[in-house]
């Protein structure tokens, strides 16, 4: 694959109950998709720095690092979570 060609991901956003699906870059940077998938998902500008992005259940911590970078391939899942929980009143 070339370094310009495309690759499939998906996003998941459990607050909206909703899977957003965007064909990227592989030298896309991790906040960006992230970036993207909040705005499509919410329907709403959200400060990004509020959200976790998880790839194969582990927090990424540099979202500055590409997708080719962290090993992402086609078809990878991604899930975007509040970084804090907030507190459930009864």
């Amino acid at each position: 694959m070339s370094a310009d060609a495309s690759i499939d991901v998906r996003v998941g956003v459990p607050e909206m109950c909703d899977t957003v699906k965007l064909s990227v870059s592989p030298t896309e940077r991790i906040e960006n998709v992230k970036k993207a998938a909040l705005d499509e998902s919410l329907g709403r500008r959200v400060d990004p720095v509020e959200y976790v992005v998880k790839f194969r259940g582990a927090a990424v911590t540099d979202e500055a690092i590409t997708l080719q970078k962290l090993g992402v391939p086609n078809g990878g899942t991604f899930v975007v979570i509040q970084a804090r929980r907030r507190p459930v009143r009864s």
